[in-house]
C-alpha cells in the first residue's frame, strides 16, 4: 500500500491544493456528510470526484454518473477504470465539475445569503 498511497498527516491549505491539482481522482467515501468541502475543493482543483451516493454529494456535483453505492468497492473500481480508460469522458467530467464548483465561490454564496435575508426582512 505504501508504494501506491502517501499518508501525509497534517499539511497546509496550500499543500492541499497542490496535491489535489496533481491527483487524478478524489475519492469521497463518506457515509454521511454535513457539507462536502473536500468535494468542492477537489472540483475547483480540476480533480475528478468519485463519491458515495449520498444526498449532499449529488447536491454538490449534480452528477449521478460519478456516484457509487456505499460499501460497493467493485462499483468504485469500475468508475475509476472507466475514467482512466476514457480520457475524453474524464476531461468532460472534470470540466463540468470545475464549472459547477463556481456555484460555491464565497462571493457568490455571500450574495445569495444577502438576497435570502433581504427577502426574510421584507416580512418583518
Amino acid at each position: 500500500l505504501e508504494s501506491q498511497v502517501k499518508f501525509l498527516g497534517m499539511i497546509s491549505e496550500n499543500e492541499v491544493y497542490k496535491f489535489l491539482g496533481e491527483a487524478n481522482f478524489s475519492i469521497i467515501s463518506s457515509i454521511n456528510e454535513g457539507f462536502g468541502v473536500a468535494t468542492v475543493e477537489s472540483m475547483a482543483s480540476k480533480t475528478l470526484v468519485i463519491a458515495t451516493d449520498i444526498d449532499i454529494n449529488f447536491e454538490i456535483t449534480n452528477d449521478k454518473d460519478i456516484l457509487f453505492e456505499i460499501g460497493n468497492y467493485k462499483e468504485l473500481a469500475s468508475l475509476v477504470i472507466l475514467y482512466l480508460e476514457d480520457t475524453s469522458l474524464y476531461d468532460s467530467k472534470v470540466n463540468k465539475l470545475h464549472d459547477r464548483s463556481r456555484l460555491y465561490d464565497s462571493v457568490i454564496v455571500g450574495k445569495n445569503h444577502a438576497r435570502f435575508y433581504a427577502e426574510i426582512f421584507k416580512w418583518i
